[in-house]
């Protein structure tokens, strides 16, 4: 049996059963004074407890990213030092007990961007982007090949072998790619360089059917084995309805093309195999008083009063309204199921073959520790 979670934070399953990989990456890591746990946890079933196997980050050294790759059964983990120092943390989610570290380092006069995974020939390759601010040019690192840490320079073309994996809560935390559209035809231009005529074409061009017929920057927030997808508009929806999205999705198995219109404005997306398993965001805007707050908050507050990273920090940093609506679509089969709970911090936790969908909320997870 194969089992897929999603949660707040990164869960997988391996042989060995099921684990938990607790985080909180926010853009400053140091933004909050105290220390802000990340560990990688093993849940017992017979005694339904959950423990630390691995502790990941302290105060001195926090996580700033975190990115599941589900396909590729690896996590990666963006590491900060208080000296502005990076480091990598990959796990291979077959063996948990691998924990590769690898330091980031970028030229002189350079800044660190980010970095991307790209495959090539089943081969999959870290790519570390560094910007020069003076030069106004991206230079771009050697890739690590994940596999065998073997190194590889790396080109704007090496692109359009982008994998995505998703979102988690607002799209500046997120691992996706920005394109932009052509006006006469259905490619999408990847702007990894400044001039326009070297920008890759991705290997996808948009069908007739879906063409914009003009240059427009489009989030592509899934790109992996079985889909492609891209964040197409935000639909303002009268009254007090919800806000929606327009997805373009694409599924490599049967090769079409398909929109599907999701409920708000923040596509809290994730690939798993087939599957888009999703949570309904909202943005809720940047001043306090636009602040909404989310359904089940005195609920947190009672389970979680010695927690100070609970769901409504979060919620609050990232300036999001939960509603409590899950959902999942199949790119593949068309199929879409969603259900409301009630509770801003609900998660989709499981799916397992394709067919048995449980949804729990994660105030219970955190509860246990």
């Amino acid at each position: 049996i194969r089992f897929t979670f999603f949660t707040v934070f990164s869960n997988a399953y391996s042989q060995d059963g099921l684990f938990f990989l607790r985080a909180t990456p926010v853009e400053d890591p140091y933004l909050n004074s105290n220390e802000m746990p990340a560990a990688l946890l093993k849940y017992n079933k017979d005694s339904m407890k959950i423990k630390i196997v691995v502790n990941l980050a302290s105060y001195e050294n926090r996580v700033k990213d975190i990115r599941y790759y589900y396909d590729d059964n690896r996590i990666i983990l963006l590491k900060e030092t208080k000296k502005f120092e990076k480091s990598l943390g990959i796990i291979n989610t077959d063996r948990f007990d691998s924990l590769i570290h690898k330091s980031i380092t970028c030229p002189e006069f350079y800044k660190y961007v980010g970095f991307k995974v790209i495959e090539e020939k089943n081969n999959p390759f870290l790519c570390i982007e560094c910007f020069n601010k003076d030069l106004e040019k991206f230079e771009f690192l050697k890739g690590l090949n994940l596999i065998d840490l073997t190194e590889k320079e790396f080109f704007p073309a090496n692109f359009k072998h982008i994998v995505l994996s998703g979102t988690s809560f607002y799209i500046d935390w997120s691992d996706y790619q920005n394109v932009y559209s052509e006006p006469t035809n259905g490619n999408l231009r990847m702007p990894v360089v400044r001039d326009i005529n070297e920008r890759p074409i991705f290997p996808l061009a948009l069908p007739d059917s879906l063409r914009l017929g003009k240059k427009e920057m489009l989030n592509v927030l899934i790109n992996n084995k079985n889909q492609f997808v891209i964040n197409l508009n935000t639909i303002q929806n009268p009254n007090d309805q919800l806000n929606s999205t327009n997805l373009i999705t694409y599924n490599y198995g049967n090769q079409k093309w398909n929109r599907v219109k999701i409920k708000g404005t923040c596509p809290y997306v994730n690939g798993y195999g087939n599957w888009l398993a999703g949570v309904v965001y909202s943005y809720s805007g940047k001043n306090n008083d636009t602040f909404k707050e989310s359904p089940g908050k005195e609920i947190r507050d009672r389970l979680n009063s010695k927690n100070e990273f609970k769901a409504d920090l979060r919620f609050s940093y990232f300036h999001i309204y939960s509603p409590g609506i899950l959902y999942l679509f199949n790119t593949l089969t068309l199929n879409y199921i969603e259900w409301s709970t009630g509770q801003g911090d609900s998660e989709i936790l499981l799916i397992e073959n394709d067919l048995f969908i449980i949804g729990l909320t994660m105030r219970y997870i955190e509860h246990l520790f």
